[in-house]
């Protein structure tokens, strides 16, 4: 249940490709200021708690006394000096990202497999996963959740099955029109997803969250709970219960918990959906 976003691939390459254009920024702005700087070297001398500077020049061993009304000198050549170290250390980490990102490959398992021979490729466990690869195992798992535990949820709460059955595009039962959509959007829109997957959570027990999803592109996983009938009191009040459930489990509204709402004068706005899955999932 760690809501934690991993970085992917792209964002990663995102993130260095900013780092590049704000390094390339602070060089400029350094080397600016080099452009600008006086010659010499700075001293400072305390006298009875007061600092005086002194400008040093070649030939000139104590340097000479920079007076108040001249007080950018020193200012200057203290700039100069750390506009100079910082360009020496921006163009190493500059250095560093540009031969990071020239040899980076996200797909490096799957990528050195290939140069295998064909037999040996099928014998090998790749240390990176790939999308159909984990996806499948992802769904297995649910699967398997589902057929130990959730006996006990149909019993309590059947879906309607057979001819007055509401089916789902994907070809399975849910409980309303509004879950149909749901559903029929996530499914073509590749999102992976698990209706009605038990979900354990301390002090209670299991919740089942309407739908469980993955985003295939981060591998995190995310629970929609759609909270149809909230002009009913009691309804009201057990979805409220619900979604502090959730959030005693690190699971939180627009996180990890996507959340839509229907009610008797607020009809299921469907045209949002596209939008949430993008937000989310994609």
């Amino acid at each position: 249940m760690n809501q934690n976003k991993n970085t992917t691939p792209d964002e990663l390459m995102s993130l260095m490709s900013k780092r590049l254009n704000m390094l390339a920024t602070i060089i400029k702005s350094a080397e600016k200021d080099l452009r600008n700087s006086p010659e010499g070297s700075l001293r400072m001398l305390k006298n009875h708690g007061s600092k005086q500077y002194y400008h040093c020049c070649p030939g000139c061993n104590h340097g000479e006394y920079i007076r108040r009304s001249d007080e950018k000198l020193p200012r200057k050549i203290a700039q100069r000096d750390y506009a100079k170290l910082t360009i020496e250390a921006a163009q190493k980490e500059c250095r560093v990202l540009t031969d990071y990102i020239e040899h980076y490959d996200p797909d490096l398992s799957s990528f050195i497999a290939e140069k295998l021979p064909l037999y040996k490729q099928e014998l090998v466990k790749p240390y990176i996963e790939s999308d159909h690869d984990y996806i499948a195992r992802w769904l297995g798992i649910k699967e398997k959740i589902k057929s130990e535990n959730n006996a006990q949820m149909l019993e309590k709460y059947p879906i309607e099955t057979g001819s007055k059955g509401i089916v789902t595009e994907r070809g399975e039962f849910v409980r309303s029109k509004s879950e149909k959509i749901l559903a029929d959007k996530l499914f073509s829109m590749r999102i992976p997803y698990s209706y009605e997957c038990p979900l354990y959570v301390k002090n209670l027990g299991y919740l089942y969250p309407d739908f469980t999803l993955l985003n295939t592109r981060t591998r995190n996983e995310y629970y929609w709970e759609h909270l149809g009938m909230m002009s009913k009191d009691d309804y009201c009040e057990k979805a409220i219960q619900k979604i502090e459930i959730y959030e005693q489990n690190n699971i939180y509204p627009g996180s990890g918990l996507i959340l839509t709402y229907e009610a008797e004068n607020h009809a299921f706005n469907s045209s949002l959906l596209e939008g949430l899955i993008r937000e989310y999932l994609i």
